[in-house]
């Protein structure tokens, strides 16, 4: 037995510069290198049992890098002394050997079998110091594309050991050999940490705190929130943007603080709705508007209007202008509704670099407006005190439950009409065709309007209206004249009135212009067209021939641009 001196002489942790770590080729070790049999340490004969950092107890590594003694213990499972024992293998990246890094050459000996009493090494296992080592204090250590070689008990370790730096051949030394892919070496209590980053205007981060060498599981505090048992890391999250502490507290009770940073940044938040425009209707020559809302959003959101029509693939944006504004507000309002019925309307709020918020489309329904009504003036008989007015759907159909209005000349309510006015039409009247107002008073003159079951009213033109004309009266004594008039200024007359076969009609106009001068009988049907075309100003003379009945009561019409003017005509056969 080789007594103590010799043995301390036999230790050996060599690394040269001539090593795979500085090869032209920069290949880590490989069995395959040692040309080693393919491998004959099945047996487990010798292996690696620790390699580890010789620092103080509960050291930690906290100043970025540390140097410090590093020890390998070997266990001999045979029944025999080994000279030498070597290991081959790549060092973690940024940590030195001795100086040397990559890819590393240690070899030791001699390895004994048994208990060495003044040694003190334990059965079987061997602790060796293979150097000094220097590494960062945040990246775990580890020998990696390991191979293990090691000798019989022949020869001196100094020597054997040379064989195995000098040829880096198995065959020289003629060893047994083994692979180990991975040795971790332990390592003072140390961490590594990383951050998320926060919003400023909310807290969004998160630490996450990795421990490094010391004894698993660890417990960890971060920002007072404890995690037991920990075996790989631990993370807490949300963080507001700041400096967050922390300790880790190892198997063993080694503890050790720091701190991590949690920067911060600016986030946008996206708005929310709150209120989305609601569907609406109008008449034609009306206003619309639609309104939204939203809440919430960094920066404030602004907001813009979105269109589409009815024949529109997609959505486009408002512009102030037109018939528009509001559009980048929360209202927006419409001032002309022609030719937008069927449109829809959202409002997207956007807070700059976040997702928009948009609301439900909503739909302007614009109505159908009504014409003014076809009015027909029917004049009182001789013994009548009052007269009639007939509203046809010649050229404006009765609406289903359209409302007509009849006032007098002054716009205020008639006594007495029948049916009472205002009045709104019935499924019967629009199988009728037509509604008849009676027992007007003579002389009280009338308008008539109409506002559909929507409540339009007619775009553009002004509500028909007429007055009796002044000799009604005489009229009801003889025979005589009748006009309706407008202006004063235009008038027709008949005469003779009553008539046999042919009557003339007198029309005397202010202003020149188109028009028409038709003859209706007391339902409403046209008896004949007296004249179509170019009416001039002053006073010109159409003439009436028509058969001979035994009594007809019959309405002349005149309408020249927008006025129009009516009376009643009486064929008798003389």
């Amino acid at each position: 037995m080789r007594n103590l001196l010799t043995n301390s002489l036999k230790v050996c942790a060599i690394v040269l510069s001539s090593l795979l770590s500085v090869q032209a080729t920069a290949q880590t070790v490989q069995q395959s290198q040692l040309n080693c049999p393919v491998p004959n340490g099945t047996s487990k004969d010798l292996s690696v049992v620790d390699v580890f950092v010789d620092a103080p107890a509960c050291a930690t590594c906290t100043g970025g890098s540390a140097t410090y003694p590093l020890k390998m213990t070997i266990h001999n499972g045979t029944k025999s002394d080994r000279t030498a024992f070597a290991l081959f293998g790549t060092l973690s990246a940024g940590a030195t050997l001795n100086g040397f890094s990559g890819n590393i050459v240690v070899c030791v000996g001699e390895i004994t079998v048994h208990s060495d009493d003044d040694i003190g090494f334990g059965l079987g296992n061997q602790t060796f110091t293979v150097g000094t080592i220097t590494f960062s204090c945040t990246t775990d250590l580890q020998l990696t594309n390991n191979v293990l070689a090691w000798t019989d008990a022949a020869g001196e370790t100094p020597e054997r050991c040379a064989a195995f730096f000098a040829a880096k051949l198995c065959k020289d030394v003629q060893p047994k050999c083994d692979v180990a892919a991975s040795i971790n070496i332990r390592q003072p209590l140390s961490f590594s940490s990383s951050q998320s980053t926060s919003c400023s205007n909310s807290a969004t981060g998160s630490v996450t705190v990795t421990p490094i060498g010391g004894t698993s599981p660890w417990d960890i505090v971060i920002d007072g929130t404890a995690y037991n048992n920990v075996t790989v890391n631990a993370t807490k999250s949300p963080l507001a943007a700041g400096t967050i502490n922390f300790t880790i507290t190892d198997d063993a009770g080694c503890t050790v603080s720091g701190s991590q940073v949690v920067s911060s940044q600016f986030c946008c938040t996206s708005p929310t709705i709150d209120a989305n425009p609601t569907s609406t209707a109008a008449c034609p020559e009306g206003t619309a508007s639609f309104t939204a809302s939203s809440t919430g959003g960094d920066p404030p959101p602004t907001v813009q209007w979105w269109k589409k029509g009815p024949s529109d693939g997609a959505f486009s944006t408002v512009t102030n202008g037109a018939v528009y504004s509001g559009a980048t507000s929360g209202t927006l309002n419409i001032s002309d509704l022609t030719g937008l019925n069927g449109y829809q309307y959202q409002a997207v709020f956007t807070s700059a670099g976040c997702p928009a918020a948009t609301s439900t489309a909503a739909t302007l329904t614009v109505h159908a407006a009504p014409v003014n009504p076809d009015v027909t003036y029917i004049a009182p008989l001789c013994d009548e005190t009052t007269f009639s007015l007939k509203i046809g759907s010649v050229a404006n159909p009765i609406l289903l439950g359209a409302k007509y209005t009849v006032l007098d000349k002054n716009g205020d309510p008639i006594p007495g009409i029948s049916p009472a006015s205002p009045y709104t039409a019935t499924a019967q009247d629009v199988t009728a065709n037509e509604i008849i107002f009676s027992d007007i008073p003579a002389g009280s003159g009338y308008s008539v309007s109409i506002e559909s079951s929507n409540g339009c009213v007619p775009s553009g033109a002004a509500l028909p209206c007429g007055e009796a004309d002044e000799e009604e009266e005489e009229t009801r004594k003889a025979p005589s004249t009748l006009s309706q008039n407008v202006e004063t200024q235009t008038t027709v007359k008949a005469y003779p009135n009553p008539f046999s076969d042919r009557i003339k009609f007198v029309v005397n106009s202010s202003v020149g212009g188109n028009g028409v001068l038709d003859v209706y009988n007391m339902t409403g049907q046209k008896v004949k067209t007296i004249h179509q075309g170019y009416i001039a100003a002053g006073t010109q003379t159409f003439e009436l021939s028509l058969p001979t009945q035994q009594v007809a009561n019959l309405v002349y019409v005149l309408r020249i641009g927008d006025k129009r003017m009516s009376g009643k005509i009486l064929q008798i056969n003389k």
